[in-house]
């Protein structure tokens, strides 16, 4: 009653005369007093006073004030003595002192023995030893026994275990259950499993709860469903505890939001710190920010660490920099590491490089690779290379997903091997796509088959979007339609296609020039 009041000093008094009078309890209770009091020599006497008496629990403190010591001999000789007394948290220190000098059988009977005494940290360490060696039955069995004696973390690895084998009822309520204990883990688990069932406003909420609990991944999951939902402010909070925690991708993150409104300095701090703890998208974010502000050497160290560590866009931008400064056999290296990571535009500069060395299995190749990713030039330029060897058919067909990915090149050259095969509908119907796509050529090629036709009107206005877009070609044959009725815009259409042409079509222009003169 005296300690309960708090009365220390009558509480010490009391029980050193009951441990005079041999009391083992009570020379259990000194220790402990005077261990808080911090007469730690005073405090391992009575504990060994109760040791002597058959005390578990005395026995028991006393290996722990011996462990602090780092008396592990001495600490462990006393939790045996205090495990065959039947203490239930001495068998689980024993265990643990066994098992960390590999002692992995005796440790778990150890272990086992504090489970069957109903100690709660037991069971879980035991279940925990279960799993491991993947007898997770038993583990189950374990996890469900610590879970019964209120073990805030036990719910959460059963959880875990329902939710592995497909009983998402089941995890849900054990997540439920280590949430409401205040497990981190119980609640982000939670967390994500209402992610994948659509209840975003229910996953914020036990993401808010883990990450309050000091939960780095919570915070960052936060972060990203904040994020998603406009709060920016709140995203950047929980993405910097994720920072302070030393989440990697929570840094990265961080820094991303730092740049959005401006703090490049705190952005690039943040990046550095994602790049430092192994973060590849940290890095590359770090390498971009560094070359937009003109330091290339920087910038190409952050990307190599990126690429390093598989980043497809870090690759990408690599070679960029590699292929600038005339490095061509790194710079495709890396453009071709970024191609296998999946990206389209590699790919495409990859074929281009290639290409301008005449490798073209190679180019091809890396076109081919650009296509299928989607990219829209690639699959132009493969086309190109098809119907340079006579695979008139790949071609088209390269040339149709070009056009239909809204490449201008590619209806165009979709255009003139219809024409040349004899579909002058199906042509006029590419060029016009390539012409609304502000394709000079092609808007040239259009007029010329509108006026094949008749329609001269429609054939004019064609010519005339080529020729403001610079083409030569346009040029002329506007100055030709133009001389039946507008011998000044005739004359002023040949003098700009005599500007930008070729030699041949400069002389033709010359040519129509002096005829509308009346040169001889």
């Amino acid at each position: 009653m005296l300690a309960e009041r708090d009365h220390k000093a009558e509480a010490e008094d009391a029980f050193s005369r009951a441990d005079e009078l041999g009391h083992p309890a009570a020379a259990a209770h000194l220790g402990m007093l005077l261990e808080e009091r911090g007469d730690l020599a005073a405090a391992e006497a009575a504990y060994r006073r109760a040791d002597e008496r058959g005390d578990p629990a005395g026995t028991f403190r006393l290996g722990l004030l011996l462990a602090r010591s780092s008396d592990m001999a001495g600490a462990e000789a006393a939790y045996r003595r205090a495990d065959e007394r039947g203490h239930p948290a001495a068998a689980l220190r024993l265990g643990a002192l066994l098992e960390q000098r590999g002692n992995v059988e005796a440790a778990e009977a150890a272990y086992r023995r504090a489970d069957r005494r109903g100690d709660a940290l037991g069971a879980f360490t035991l279940a925990g030893m279960l799993a491991q060696r993947n007898d997770m039955a038993d583990a189950e069995a374990a996890f469900g026994r610590a879970d019964q004696h209120g073990h805030p973390s036990a719910p959460t690895s059963l959880g875990v275990i329902f939710q592995n084998r497909g009983d998402l009822a089941g995890a849900e309520e054990a997540y439920r259950r280590a949430d409401r204990r205040g497990d981190a883990d119980g609640a982000f688990n939670l967390g994500r499993l209402l992610v994948e069932w659509g209840d975003l406003e229910g996953a914020e909420a036990a993401f808010q709860r883990a990450d309050e609990r000091g939960h780095a991944d919570a915070a960052f999951s936060l972060g990203g469903l904040l994020a998603e939902r406009g709060d920016l402010a709140g995203a950047e909070a929980a993405y910097r505890n994720a920072d302070e925690r030393g989440h990697a991708a929570g840094a990265s993150n961080f820094g991303v939001l730092l740049q959005h409104r401006d703090d490049l300095a705190g952005a690039e701090a943040a990046f550095r710190r994602a790049d430092e703890r192994g973060d590849a998208a940290g890095a590359a974010n770090l390498g971009e920010l560094l070359a937009d502000r003109g330091d290339l050497s920087s910038a190409e160290t952050a990307y190599r660490h990126a690429d390093e560590r598989g980043n497809a866009n870090a690759a990408a931008q690599l070679g960029v920099l590699l292929e600038h400064r005339g490095d061509r056999n790194e710079a495709e290296a890396a453009y071709g590491r970024a191609a296998e990571r999946g990206d389209a535009t590699s790919a495409f500069n990859l074929g281009g490089m290639l290409a301008e060395e005449d490798d073209l299995e190679g180019a091809e190749a890396a076109f081919a690779r650009a296509d299928e990713f989607g990219h829209r030039s690639g699959a132009s330029n493969l086309g190109v290379l098809l119907e340079q060897r006579g695979d008139l058919a790949g071609a088209e067909a390269a040339y149709r997903r070009a056009d239909q990915r809204g490449d201008a090149n590619g209806a165009f050259n979709l255009g003139a091997l219809l024409a040349d095969a004899g579909d002058l509908d199906g042509a006029e119907a590419a060029f016009s796509r390539a012409d609304d796509r502000g394709d000079a050529a092609g808007a040239t090629n259009l007029g010329i088959l509108l006026e094949q036709r008749g329609d001269l009107a429609g054939a004019e206005a064609a010519y005339q979007r080529a020729d403001e877009r610079g083409d030569a070609t346009g040029a002329f044959n506007l100055g030709a339609l133009l001389e039946r009725h507008d011998a000044a815009g005739a004359e002023a259409a040949y003098r700009r296609a005599y500007k930008r042409g070729h030699p041949e079509l400069a002389d033709m222009a010359q040519a129509a020039l002096s005829h509308l003169r009346g040169d001889v």
